[in-house]
């Protein structure tokens, strides 16, 4: 019976660590292709903010409670849906890098992240989505960064700003 709980235990650890730190590189290329216009992309990122809960899962101890308060205030500074410039790209491109990049010096990721690693959970993969303006541009407006839990895209705008 405790060899039984013991497995199960570590099974179910195992699935909600997947949650989060498979590459979902294709599925992200699909989801984000859908919002190729800024003001489809504000409401995009309106919906994705990450819940406590989400925070908790992507970073450690009150790093989770820091990050969260961080988007909280944030919120009261969003644009509002007023704004009548609307600009369309022609496609968008997905880049990932997880926890383990960052530890190895592996990836292409914003400078700041390696900073706050030890506050990152292990296993988290981080998607950066890069709208294009021309389709395989070099460049783009970039969001970094996305992350997939449980099937939902939640958006983690610059972690290293918050937490240095």
């Amino acid at each position: 019976m405790k060899h039984v709980l013991l497995i199960l235990v570590f099974i179910s650890s195992v699935l909600s660590l997947e949650c989060y730190s498979q590459d979902y590189s294709e599925e992200a290329k699909a989801h984000f292709g859908q919002y190729l216009d800024s003001k489809s992309q504000t409401e995009m990122i309106v919906k994705s903010l990450p819940s406590l809960e989400d925070c908790k899962l992507i970073f450690q101890d009150k790093s989770a409670y820091t990050f969260y308060g961080f988007v909280e205030e944030m919120k009261s500074s969003l644009p509002d849906d007023e704004s009548n410039e609307n600009e369309v790209f022609a496609d968008c491109r997905i880049e990932t890098f997880t926890t383990y990049d960052i530890k190895d010096n592996k990836g292409n990721y914003a400078g700041g992240m390696k900073e706050i690693v030890d506050q990152i959970q292990p296993n988290v993969t981080f998607y950066r989505v890069t709208y294009l303006r021309e389709k395989d541009a070099e460049a783009g407006v970039s969001y970094n960064y996305f992350v997939n839990i449980k099937g939902n895209w939640v958006f983690i705008p610059k972690p290293w700003r918050v937490l240095r």
